[in-house]
């Protein structure tokens, strides 16, 4: 074995890191940052009005390269570009306001709770609550640090908890507290207020701070003037709280801010609804500045989650995988009272006619005067009214080609084309079939209402259709012995697929990708069981894999790659990395032609893995087998899916929602979908052979018969988004009590169930139904 060749290690590490800063600028100059309030116009798309003159990938990566080989990522990024734009926020104090009143803890401690509760006297503090706290002056100049006049947080924090946690205070004095804020902010004009430096702002930290802030007799006159002030700050402003929440402000902190501007959203929504019939959501600006409130602080947690990662090296990310498990999920972000009320596809219109031709981090939302829209806000609506208004749009597309489909016939023009998109396929030949059909059609078509019938068989695709194709295609190309992808069943992985880039047969994995464009725009939930990696990458081609994402496919694999990271020399010759774990940077990897082997470096079998380069090395391996061994294939899988799916409304859509909305989720809630279910032909819902029904799968249906249960009645055995109830299952009486088992039209949701008169007969019935019948009653 060679010399350890550390200039050799170091220019790979060079490169790499080289290409992911390239990746990283360029989704910065043609995504953005996805600060609606940036100001690195220069070098976000985010900060300023995309180009219209149409900029190649090529291209775009092209002039990454040429800035990143001038300065690195950082000297371009949001984060420092717009800190050189606003001045820091570490407030100044004026000789204008040295002879305002101001307190800390400290001595207000010593000055005045000590005495007060040695002698009973309280006046003092009141005195000194009525001259701090109605001054916006003497509040700014509070509670400072010595040493760099910041805000103190815990300061802050020691004063309130002083005057709510002592039971010796008279309850009037956090009263009085109340009313003295209450005051101050009668005398602030959220429109209007404008502040010289970032110092002005620490009087609304104090009282976002103050403890019964989320108290209901506070809601208006302090939470809400609180947040609509917040949300009119100009841009710079924003930018400087947003930093100043990342530097002084914990993710419990945030956590808590976020939980009480939602409850706030949430409790204001409802009572204005049962107070005025005619309230509008969208006409209610403490929303609407609550909103604008959140996306600061969903900034921030995306910052603060990116530096949990990045702070332990060397790492690749998964290092970190538990302790990031402390940032504030992106789901609690949701609001489902707004999710639930709001107008949604009004609301997209009117995003769509004020950017509609941007992309949705292009936004300009932070600009107040801009007409306001929740959906430049998307984190704050749940995947399930995502999911309707991606719905709405597939069945506008295909309700518009069929009526010109029809108007073209009315002019004459039969040569208008056919309104729907339909597959003729022999079930003997399902997938060369199937590739040949799609082959023959533009992506136009391919967004038109799909109709599938099979070869020799009678029937009208009502839908039923359609979802058994969708079924026996990934049934078919999803199989080991197809060679497409390949499926780790070790201990520690997830039994998922991934893609087996020696394959030969690419086409078929651009069918793969237009097979879930398709299952998208006919709103059917597939079987497919990807990692999330595949996910991510179609959501941000750029995104790199990790070790994380390692971990879905490869468990063993990952775990043993995150010891070698945490792994930790001693003086002990023994102890050293080369020869405990005897790795070079040549590694093998198994395919479905054996294994094979793959130098991460040039000569990589004579360059040994040491403590020094194992971070290499680590970033290396994740690389080829989550990106370079898979490119070829997965650039065809996403190439499908792309010239099905170019909807503005997926770009509302996380990794995370996109996998939920193709896949469905494995969470079933039976009582949902008994919430949910209707019923026709004479059944109620207290109807005995109803009821029964309902018992038996409740209380004596395994989970296993209750997905079959549910796929013989639907088609899949997954819940869609919004949980089970949304399927709108409907039980059918289908005649008197018989022999007849019962059955399903799966393209309307339809269970057909005879009036069985006996609850044994019924369990007996629907159990030969759903566990004997591949596709029984998929009419």
């Amino acid at each position: 074995m060679m010399e350890i060749d550390n200039p050799q290690v170091d220019n790979v590490r060079q490169q790499f890191e080289l290409k992911n800063q390239v990746f990283q600028l360029h989704r910065q100059l043609t995504e953005g940052c996805g600060r609606d309030y940036c100001l690195n116009s220069a070098y976000c798309a985010s900060a300023r009005t995309p180009s219209s003159t149409h900029v190649s990938t090529e291209q775009s990566l092209a002039n990454s390269l040429h800035l990143i080989s001038t300065h690195s990522y950082s000297y371009y990024s949001c984060y420092r570009q717009n800190r050189l734009v606003i001045s820091t926020p570490a407030p100044s104090h004026s000789s204008s306001s040295s002879s305002a009143p101001n307190i800390n803890f400290n001595s207000f401690k010593t000055n005045y709770l000590t005495p007060a509760q040695s002698s009973q006297d309280w006046v003092p503090i009141i005195r000194l609550i009525g001259s701090v706290f109605a001054s916006s002056t003497s509040l700014n100049n509070s509670f400072l640090s010595p040493s760099n006049s910041s805000l103190n947080i815990e300061d802050v924090e020691q004063f309130y908890a002083s005057i709510f946690n002592d039971p010796n205070v008279p309850p009037n004095i956090p009263q009085i507290l109340g009313s003295t804020i209450e005051r101050l902010l009668l005398n602030i004009s959220p429109e209007n207020f404008t502040v010289r430096s970032f110092s002005g702002i620490h009087q609304l930290l104090i009282i976002l701070l103050f403890p019964d802030i989320e108290n209901d007799k506070y809601s208006k006159s302090i939470l809400g003037p609180t947040m609509g002030i917040f949300g009119n700050l100009a841009k710079d402003r924003k930018l400087e709280l947003e930093f100043y929440f990342e530097s002084f402000f914990t993710l419990a902190q945030i956590r808590k801010f976020v939980s009480i501007v939602q409850d706030f959203i949430s409790i204001r929504i409802l009572k204005m609804e049962s107070d005025d019939s005619k309230y509008e959501i969208h006409g209610d600006k403490f929303v609407k500045n609550s909103v604008r409130f959140l996306s600061i602080l969903y900034y921030t947690t995306i910052h603060k989650s990116n530096n949990l990662n990045a702070s332990n090296t060397p790492s690749n990310g998964f290092n970190n995988y538990n302790r990031n498990r402390q940032a504030i999920h992106f789901t609690d972000f949701y609001n489902e009272v707004i999710s639930e009320r709001l107008d949604i596809m009004e609301d997209y219109k009117s995003w769509l006619n004020v950017s509609g031709a941007l992309d949705v981090r292009h936004r300009d939302s932070m600009n107040n005067n801009t007409e306001f829209s929740f959906c430049r806000f998307p984190f704050i609506l749940n995947a399930g009214i995502k999911a309707h208004v991606l719905q709405h749009e597939s069945q506008m597309t295909q309700f518009q080609s069929r009526r010109e489909h029809y108007r073209n016939l009315l002019l004459g023009n039969i040569e208008g084309g056919y309104p729907y998109f339909v597959l003729r396929i022999q079930r003997e030949n399902i997938i060369q079939d199937t590739l040949s059909e799609i082959s023959q059609h533009e992506s136009e078509d391919l967004r038109k209402e799909l109709k599938v019938q099979f070869v020799g068989e009678e029937g009208i695709d009502e839908g039923g259709v359609k979802k058994e194709w969708f079924q026996l295609v990934v049934k078919n190309i999803f199989t080991p012995d197809y060679g497409m992808f390949t499926l780790n069943t070790s201990n520690n992985s997830n039994n998922l697929f991934w893609f087996n880039g020696d394959s030969t047969d690419v086409v078929e994995f651009e069918l793969i990708g237009m097979l879930l464009g398709l299952a998208i725009y006919n709103s059917v939930i597939l079987d497919i069981h990807f990692p999330k990696f595949v996910y991510k990458k179609l959501a941000d081609p750029s995104c790199k894999g990790t070790l994380e994402d390692l971990m879905e496919i490869d468990g063993d694999l990952a775990k043993g790659l995150q010891r070698l990271l945490d792994y930790k020399e001693t003086d002990d010759e023994d102890s050293k990395t080369e020869e405990i774990f005897g790795a070079t940077f040549k590694i093998a990897y198994s395919t479905l032609f054996g294994v094979q082997y793959h130098d991460l470096i040039e000569n990589g079998g004579e360059v040994p893995v040491t403590q020094a380069n194992k971070d290499v090395y680590v970033d290396l391996y994740c690389e080829f087998l989550l990106e370079k061994y898979p490119k070829r294939v997965f650039n065809e899988f996403a190439k499908g899916f792309r010239k099905v799916c170019m909807s503005r409304s997926l770009k509302l859509f996380k990794a995370e929602e996109l996998e939920l909305l193709i896949c469905g989720s494995s969470e079933l809630d039976f009582h949902a979908l008994e919430s949910g279910t209707h019923y026709e032909g004479g059944y109620t819902k207290n109807s005995e052979c109803v009821k029964n029904f309902w018992d038996i799968v409740h209380e004596k249906f395994s989970v296993e018969q209750k997905k079959r249960l549910l796929f013989f009645s639907t088609g899949s055995d997954r819940a869609p988004i919004g949980g089970l109830q949304k399927l709108s299952l409907v039980i059918v009486r289908s005649g008197p009590d018989s022999d007849r088992l019962p059955s399903a039209h799966t393209c309307f949701n339809h269970l057909l169930i005879p009036d069985y008169t006996s609850k044994d007969k019924l369990e007996k019935c629907l159990l030969a139904a759903i566990e004997n019948s591949e596709g029984f009653g998929m009419l």
